[in-house]
């Protein structure tokens, strides 16, 4: 099963991506450490191509056009250019340790799925392949020349790149961006001399490591290193990886009880938690704190030996990473100036947000919430074509609308089922709860948006939305009004009373155009925190989607 394995290796790397990022990156500024020669950005495969048949092959290729007056780096001609590609595609093809099937009888060295889809990409000096945050769309290959890898500092203008190390030809770049879905966390740029690289599109990539195990194999060792000294990881990264626990907590789940010493950091992978009362009624005039995924738990408790100040809740199923503090004051000890940069942090908190704060390592998870639920209550059946819409239409523009701010997925019950088994929706067992949670959690912790399309009745699919939302979404139709539906109604207000679950409501139909009765059963429901119309059809009134 190829591709539930690389499921699994995509979830680890992915999760000790974001937990090492939210804490020795955010609070000790220990990037260059991390993320250097040995850490989770360090160059891939370069010593492993100077033993390649093909290696040898493409230096042949470059030396033999070098002789020749009329070639041109900058302007290579189309028959060197087909040629390089085609070594190109041996070579990483071999580098993957691939036994594609070739492109043609007569060119068996040709590995056809690479040859056809991937490219050969001539850089000017200083030409960028990726920025830090840039979305992975490719792995490259180097071919030629070299590139200068780095952090980004500043903004805008004043941006600068202080180096980490050079990837010389041979070495594969973007390699674990592109497998775990994630941006870069490096610049990369051409080097004085510019350089030749070789692009496998994304999407390519993932289907050779997705359906043969051997291509999936040598991709972690590169990334992870094969334990050689030629590319091991640093120390750091092993204790980080060794140190690192996961927990699932269940919704109304206690992580933290307010008086209790604080042993850790929690890093929130999905789902949501909140930091005070735990019902509304037992508010005392300190509104309660929400933590969505990408959050920090515990950080300044942690570091500072002190105990927790509130209590901390599940809102719905969620899964959190863990630092322990006996990990963070080992590193505070073996690198001393992680002490300062902790100082910093905890000052410039208590100074309150700043409007010039640089942008965060992962900027999707500024976002207010990461689920929504669109659940329908109409009444009645309509006529063929009496209705101008369609609830999955209304999902789909919602989707659309959201894209605009961070990449988002719309999941419906025929796709669930499928991911999860037909067992979900016949039986009730925690086996299948867990299943289900660690299964949308995925899909949650690989898009930062996710929309649910609930069902038009109170169903198993409709209840495990609403579980699974930061925001639920009730959608009416303005002429017909609202289907009262006594258990949907009790189980929304029992979760706001209970946790704090913001309810809004999606007028459909003409501005205006909501019947009294639709007023009525609205002021009647003090869990209702919103109101939104949305007029057909909805891709002439996009602005209605902006707010």
């Amino acid at each position: 099963f190829p591709g539930d394995v690389r499921h699994i290796c995509q979830t680890i790397l992915a999760r000790l991506r974001r937990v090492t990022l939210q804490t020795v990156v955010r609070f000790l500024g220990l990037e260059a450490e991390l993320l250097g020669r040995g850490g989770l950005g360090g160059p891939c495969a370069a010593a492993k191509a100077a033993e390649s048949p093909e290696w040898q092959a493409v230096r042949t290729l470059w030396s033999d056009a070098e002789r020749d007056p009329a070639h041109d780096d900058a302007r290579p001609t189309e028959a060197f250019r087909s040629a390089l590609q085609a070594r190109a595609a041996a070579l990483a093809a071999d580098l993957l340790g691939l036994d594609l099937p070739p492109l043609s009888p007569t060119a068996p060295e040709y590995p056809a799925e690479l040859f056809r889809t991937s490219s050969v990409v001539v850089l000017p000096p200083g030409g960028v392949v990726f920025r830090k945050g840039q979305r992975a769309e490719a792995v490259y290959l180097v071919l030629r020349g070299t590139f200068e890898v780095g952090l980004e500092k500043g903004q805008g203008i004043a941006t600068e790149v202080e180096p980490l190390y050079v990837a010389e030809a041979g070495t594969f770049l973007g390699l674990a961006p592109c497998f775990v879905h994630e941006t870069s966390l490096v610049a990369v740029r051409a080097a004085a001399a510019g350089g030749v690289l070789y692009r496998i599109p994304a999407a390519t990539f993932e289907s050779l490591v997705s359906t043969r195990p051997g291509a999936l194999v040598r991709a972690l060792l590169h990334i992870i290193g094969d334990g050689t000294p030629r590319r091991r990881l640093s120390s750091l990264v092993y204790l980080l990886d060794w140190s690192l626990d996961w927990r699932h907590v269940e919704t109304g789940e206690r992580l933290a009880a307010r008086g209790e010493a604080c042993d850790g950091i929690f890093v929130v992978l999905n789902g949501r938690f909140r930091a005070g009362p735990r019902r509304h009624d037992e508010e005392d005039g300190t509104p309660a704190r929400e933590h969505g995924r990408g959050a920090t738990l515990g950080a300044l408790e942690a570091l500072t030996e002190a105990r927790w100040s509130d209590d901390v809740r599940a809102v719905r199923h969620s899964e959190v990473g863990r630092v322990p503090v006996d990990l963070l004051t080992a590193l505070l000890r073996h690198y001393p100036r992680a002490g300062m940069h902790f100082a910093r942090v905890v000052a410039e908190k208590a100074r309150g947000p700043r409007k010039d704060h640089p942008a965060e390592w992962m900027p999707s998870y500024g976002l207010s919430l990461a689920t929504v639920a669109l659940v329908p209550l109409w009444q009645g059946e309509d006529a063929p074509g009496e209705r101008a819409w369609e609830h999955a239409d209304l999902c789909a523009a919602v989707t659309d609308s959201l894209n605009a701010l961070a990449p988002t997925k719309l999941l419906v019950k025929p796709e669930a089922r499928e991911l999860i088994g037909p067992d979900l929706l016949r039986r009730r067992n925690s086996m299948l709860k867990i299943k289900a949670t660690r299964i949308l959690g995925d899909i949650e912790e690989n898009h930062p948006l996710v929309v649910y399309q609930a069902e038009e009745k109170y169903t198993w699919w409709t209840k495990l939305c609403i579980q699974q939302a930061d925001c639920v979404l009730l959608v009416v139709d303005a002429r017909r009004g609202v289907a009262p539906s006594e258990k949907l109604e009790r189980h929304l207000a029992r979760a706001h009373r209970a946790m704090g679950l913001r309810i809004e409501v999606a007028v459909v139909g003409p501005s205006g155009g909501a019947c009294r009765a639709l007023h009525a059963w609205s002021e009647a429901r003090p869990w209702i925190s919103q109101h939104h119309v949305l007029r057909p059809p909805f891709d002439r009134h996009a602005p209605d989607f902006g707010h």
